[in-house]
């Protein structure tokens, strides 16, 4: 080397020691693949897949001469025309290197890079790098990527494999979490719809206690992913960045309460007007309203559109106005996709207060696939009021399976008649009018089931579901808020119905209540003899004011009436612990 070539070194370009995934609209230090390392992005979903792997291998091979090895001659065709007058050597994978691989080694595979005549400046992009791999045995897997990594080390430029597991069907991402420190940097790239992300399990120069993940978008009409301009921290579902975070969209009615449109927000007079200000939004704010369950249909098909078709860390706040929602439509809205229901008791102010403080917050719980599926979970089976023991059982069991797997809450009451009310009195006062809440009886209990109701909002609901006092019907409420504590009491009815059929009053109460507000034809009965339900031990249920109190359930005594005396008068209720 001559003087003059000494003195221009510092002024001549160095060559990149790092190229970028090929997802355009990242920031300039994320994704990344340095020199002298080895790097692993895994794809799980096929647009991505054949997209990205094309972008990236144009990246690699305008930033230097780079080795490209795949399975698809079509794939690499397709990078050659791309990439014409770039230095590119293309190695194509067959069906049985995998099977050559596990006979001889991995140096099977980097001998066969040499003898194409590369050099350890050459980079190298791997497309269908699971067919390298044994990923049946763990053993030979770690010594696997041990021989990458090494590699990968002697090299002065880039390494990167792109794995495809699709849909993650081959439960690839915790294989290669086990794998540790042999892969240095690690991402993942997956897409559902137009939408997508990218994220940096492990990388170099970022802690790992914090992973990194970027929002993706799809170009219309196109397979290409492109960043959308946010980030989160991917553990703690925390937007760190996002062009319009602050961003609210509102409907005219949740703007109830307030003095006036607050600065920053855009009011739009109902959802296809938000619908259409929604294209282009990636962390902004959704705030509907509802009124009650009338609208129900068209707000939760509303937020499950917007949260397919739209990133995870666009909110959406759904705020009550006039009526209530019922406990099962405010699940399904938050099964469907929105970050919080607003209760219409929150002041306009305290709104703002939520607002503020969910900003930052992704929406990070499982979305089903399907809007039908969803709602099926969700909907109660199409019968109301009473019905025979084996069929009130029967149902009930049904509803508790199918809702189980939201955690949809239900609550079974026990209601012991008091002695002087006939069975007929207590059914027929029972006017339950919603699908899924339905009641039976045994020889001395009234069991009323209620579908997706809340412990703590029984006693509200039940004062409506009955046209006389309770105090007047039953001695107790006998709650069961649990499904594990429904069932045991479904299955001792269903003992006492073994032991000695129970009378079926289905001919003698109305399938649904009076509308006429006529009360129904009085009807007498015998009292009741004694029968195996007195036999049968009532275990927990036991109402014996003496017993010892259990975590079971919760026991409510009315108050007895005033002409009755009693020496419970002072009683009001009896919470087990």
């Amino acid at each position: 080397m001559g003087i003059l070539d000494r003195l221009m070194m510092p002024f001549r370009r160095q060559p990149a020691t790092s190229i970028p995934l090929g997802i355009p609209g990242l920031p300039p230090d994320a994704g990344l693949c340095p020199a002298g390392s080895l790097s692993v992005l895994l794809v799980r979903e096929p647009k991505s897949a054949k997209q990205t792997a094309l972008a990236t291998a144009l990246q690699f091979l305008q930033t230097m001469p780079t080795v490209i090895a795949a399975a698809s001659p079509a794939y690499m065709d397709r990078v050659a025309r791309f990439a014409c007058g770039m230095e590119g050597v293309f190695l194509q994978l067959s069906s049985t290197c995998q099977q050559a691989i596990t006979e001889r080694g991995m140096m099977r595979f980097f001998n066969e890079v040499d003898a194409c005549g590369t050099t350890e400046k050459h980079a190298l992009l791997v497309r269908d790098g699971q067919m390298l791999f044994d990923w049946r045995n763990h053993e030979t897997l770690f010594e696997q990527w041990r021989a990458w990594k090494h590699w990968a080390e002697t090299r002065q430029a880039p390494v990167l494999v792109i794995i495809e597991d699709i849909n993650g069907a081959h439960g690839m991402l915790p294989l290669l979490h086990g794998l540790g420190n042999l892969l240095p940097n690690m991402a993942l790239l997956d897409a559902t719809g137009n939408t997508g992300f990218l994220t940096l399990e492990r990388w170099a120069g970022q802690d790992e206690a914090d992973q990194r993940q970027f929002g993706l978008t799809r170009l219309p009409d196109e397979d290409t992913l492109i960043a959308d301009g946010s980030e989160i921290s991917r553990d703690r579902q925390l937007i760190l960045d996002a062009p319009d975070q602050r961003l609210v969209i509102a409907t005219t009615a949740t703007l109830e309460g307030s003095s006036g449109v607050p600065d920053g927000w855009t009011v739009v007079s109902n959802l296809a007007e938000m619908e259409a200000a929604c294209t282009s939004l990636v962390a902004a704010t959704l705030l509907l309203h509802t009124d009650g369950d009338g609208d129900f249909d068209d707000v939760s098909r509303f937020i499950y559109t917007m949260r397919k078709a739209r990133p995870h860390t666009l909110k959406i706040i759904v705020r009550e106005t006039r009526n209530k929602l019922r406990y099962s439509n405010e699940l399904a809205f938050l099964r469907l996709g929105a970050n919080r229901v607003v209760y219409r008791e929150v002041s306009f102010s305290r709104l703002l207060q939520l607002l503020d403080e969910i900003a930052d917050q992704a929406f990070n719980r499982p979305l089903i696939d399907d809007y039908a599926l969803a709602m099926k979970a969700i909907a109660p089976n199409r019968v109301c009021g009473y019905l025979p023991p084996t069929a009130f059982c029967d149902e009930v069991e049904a509803m508790l399976a199918r809702s189980e797997h939201i955690h949809l809450m239900h609550c079974l009451v026990r209601l012991p008649l008091l002695s002087r009310v006939p069975h007929l009195v207590a059914l027929q006062a029972c006017r339950v009018q919603r699908p899924g809440d339905v009641f039976t009886a045994d020889h001395g209990n009234l069991y009323l089931f209620v579908y997706a109701c809340r412990e703590q909002d029984l006693a509200q609901i039940l004062g409506r579901l009955f046209t006389l006092p309770i105090t007047e019907l039953f001695s107790a409420q006998i709650i069961k808020p649990t499904n594990n504590l429904i069932l045991s009491v479904l299955q001792r009815l269903r003992r006492i119905n073994d032991a000695e059929a129970l009378q079926d009053y289905s001919l003698l109460i109305p399938a649904k209540p009076a509308s006429n507000g006529q009360a129904a034809p009085a009807i007498t009965t015998q009292p009741a003899l004694k029968t195996a339900a007195d036999i049968l031990p009532l275990s927990a249920d036991a109402d014996d004011e003496n017993q010892t109190a259990t975590a079971s359930h919760r026991i409510v005594r009315p108050a007895p009436l005033p002409h009755r005396a009693d020496s419970n008068s002072g009683y009001e209720s009896k919470r087990s612990i």
